[in-house]
């Protein structure tokens, strides 16, 4: 990873720290790895750095810990250098668990460096739960994990979400605001609460159905279940979605699609618009039922 430094005199570790806003931790590591590169030569981080001069960063070969490698098609909607973007289907566990060791979007990637050469950790940056589908963003360094870190803290990244919700809109578009907090008895369930967290959601209806509508959802804040809460909260869960009121009876998984991530890549800053097609499921759903408006 090369940045050319624009500064008349600067040392390695405040044009890192400040300029390309390096954690302390990844500092630490380059420097024990040895991986620090002004003009092709190794160098400390007291060196000092001159306007046009090359810094080089290497990071060391890294491999997947207890990560199964597994040989699972995935649906690729980007990769270059820095990140590695799917299409994560319905079912799909994100990670391994107790109940779910193989069949993970994290086992798929690793399998995909594997068979490419690609020597990183399988890096989520945010995750998608089993259910949910669409995008799904993995950073391929340290570096690129610590800037889009920074980027959601600067609210810089904009997740746009599509689901299919239960019953007749009154509007067409709206604002939730209601806190989220932990349901009392329970690990998993969340509901509104006065007790709980800041949570925003921006809604908009694209299609009505009869019994279904089309909506997208535009999460101003991150909150553990808050679209399916929010959407519960005003009347109209998700189809499929029997945590939280809505119906099974024709869809077997919540109807919630990750469809658009717009962000600045973690390198050069040019926006990029990832979007991914909305799955067979959740298109039979919407067109099962006759238009409203």
């Amino acid at each position: 990873m090369v940045f050319i430094v624009e500064q008349e005199e600067i040392s390695v570790k405040e044009y890192l720290l400040r300029r390309q806003h390096i954690s302390h931790r990844l500092l630490v590591r380059l420097k024990q790895s040895g991986g620090i590169f002004c003009n092709g030569q190794n160098v400390w981080v007291r060196h000092i750095c001159r306007r046009g001069d090359r810094l080089e960063l290497r990071f060391p070969p890294e491999v997947s810990d207890g990560l199964p490698q597994e040989n699972i098609p995935l649906e690729i909607l980007y990769e270059d250098e820095a990140l590695f973007v799917i299409n994560k289907p319905p079912g799909m566990p994100p990670h391994p668990s107790y109940k779910h060791a193989q069949g993970t979007a994290a086992g798929a990637v690793a399998g995909y460096y594997a068979r490419r050469g690609i020597q990183t950790q399988v890096r989520a940056l945010g995750r998608l739960d089993r259910n949910t589908s669409g995008v799904m963003v993995f950073g391929k360094n340290p570096l690129v994990q610590d800037r889009m870190v920074e980027q959601q803290h600067r609210g810089s990244i904009q997740k746009i979400y599509v689901a299919v919700a239960e019953g007749v809109f009154a509007q067409t578009e709206g604002m939730i605001e209601a806190p989220i907090g932990r349901k009392e008895g329970s690990m998993i369930e969340r509901c509104v609460s006065e007790s709980g967290k800041t949570a925003r959601t921006r809604y908009e209806v694209l299609y009505q159905r009869k019994n279904h509508a089309l909506v997208k959802l535009y999460p101003l804040t991150g909150r553990t279940h808050q679209l399916r809460v929010h959407m519960a909260h005003l009347g109209h869960p998700l189809a499929g979605d029997t945590l939280y009121g809505g119906s099974s009876t024709q869809i077997a998984r919540h109807a919630l699609h990750a469809y658009e991530l717009h962000l600045p890549h973690p390198l050069t800053e040019k926006m990029l618009y990832l979007q991914a097609p909305l799955p067979q499921d959740m298109r039979i759903l919407i067109d099962k039922t006759e238009m409203v408006w």
